[in-house]
């Protein structure tokens, strides 16, 4: 799985191996579903201030549809729950997969009755 890290967000070297290292934590159980996660922080209102950290989490997954999620907050830390959900959603359509396949296998062994 590759990580990329971009964004406005001004990151220390420690700040971009803080990311880098949770996203490998919590998306690393998928590793041979993803292909590539992009992860996004950008400083939306500038110096402004308030709730405008955005995190963007795109997770292209191999032959099941990308999964995007964005959260918005005052910290990294607190936009980086998009990694949570990021995981909530990739479990749901591997589960779903999963699912339809087994459906699909039952299907296809139960016979035919002829009346």
């Amino acid at each position: 799985m590759k990580i990329e890290l971009a964004g406005n967000f001004p990151l220390s070297a420690a700040g971009r191996d803080f990311v880098t290292e949770q996203a490998e934590r919590k998306l690393g159980r998928f590793e041979s579903r993803i292909r590539q996660a992009d992860i996004t922080i950008d400083d939306i209102n500038g110096p402004k201030g308030g709730s405008d950290i955005r995190c963007l989490i795109r997770a292209r997954l191999n032959r099941l549809p990308d999964v995007v999620i964005e959260e918005t907050a005052e910290t990294v830390g607190a936009a980086l729950h998009a990694l949570d959900r990021a995981v909530h959603s990739i479990t749901r359509i591997v589960e779903k997969r999963r699912s339809r396949r087994r459906r699909g296998d039952q299907l296809q062994l139960a016979e035919p009755r002829i009346a």
